[in-house]
């Protein structure tokens, strides 16, 4: 039996950078899983046996035809991470990537297809709710076909202590690596993590049914997280806790607006 412990990250870098920090220090695993799909796990491995440099590696995967695009957009949150590989490369830590890529292919193109919704729900002023539940609920099915994919290339690699790191589906990750047998431990990176209006929408279209009435109000409130955050920030990290900041005042004695100015300054796209 296999002990995994699953770290839950989110599309931020700066969980990310906690992530990094926990991998290079633990001195007790075997084995890393990335959430990256297989196609790149060759240049992942390059990376963790040092014969390349983080440089290279963002120019191989970018003339890749697997790649999925825009690179950029995937990559920015996970750089520290992938830049972490070549220190525990060092120690003959097992480096695998487990996303399988037909799955995350179809997945990225129905978030195209949703940021192109969300694009003409703001231009027309109209808001299809009929459409906007049927993109969620089609890419909340293939993310949970993709996890049991994912779970059986995870328990069939899986050594003495292995780190796999997810994002939110996480949890039912586990679930389903418990059922095959291993001993699993599932962890949150940021402990106070707020969803954004759409993650909150999705999480709840998962478990109930919405109105009409309440679906438009999320895509509003979505509309206004993208046009007042996200346009109007250096990265996606400043976006999001400058949104947090002034969404969720009880949060303000923890969070600073210098802070979240920094943020653009020392994280860039």
């Amino acid at each position: 039996m296999s002990k995994i412990r699953i770290l839950i990250t989110h599309n931020l870098r700066l969980p990310n950078i906690m992530i990094s920090n926990e991998i290079v220090n633990s001195q007790d695993y075997n084995t890393l899983f990335l959430n990256l799909y297989e196609e790149l796990e060759p240049h992942i491995k390059e990376l963790s046996k040092g014969r390349i440099e983080y440089e290279d590696f963002t120019r191989k995967i970018s003339s890749s035809r697997a790649a999925l695009q825009p690179v950029s957009s995937w990559l920015y949150p996970l750089e520290p991470i992938i830049r972490a590989i070549r220190k525990i490369g060092r120690r003959g830590v097992n480096v695998y990537c487990y996303k399988d890529y037909n799955y995350e292919k179809r997945i990225h193109e129905i978030t195209t297809e949703i940021t192109i919704l969300t694009a003409k729900s703001k231009i027309f002023g109209k808001i299809n709710t009929e459409e906007w539940k049927r993109k969620i609920r089609e890419r909340a099915l293939l993310v949970d076909e993709a996890l049991r994919v994912e779970a059986r290339k995870i328990h069939a690699k899986s050594m003495g202590l292995s780190i796999c790191i997810s994002n939110p589906t996480g949890y039912r990750l586990g679930e389903v690596l418990s059922k095959m047998g291993d001993e699993v431990q599932v962890e949150e990176v940021m402990k106070n993590y707020y969803p954004t209006p759409l993650e909150e929408m999705e999480i709840k279209l998962r478990s109930m049914e919405l109105s009409d009435d309440e679906i438009k109000e999320y895509v509003k409130e979505h509309l206004e997280y993208v046009e007042k955050y996200v346009l109007t920030s250096e990265n996606i990290d400043q976006a999001y806790y400058r949104w947090l900041y002034d969404k969720h005042p009880e949060l303000r004695d923890t969070i600073s607006q210098y802070e979240i100015e920094i943020l653009g300054k020392l994280i860039k796209r």
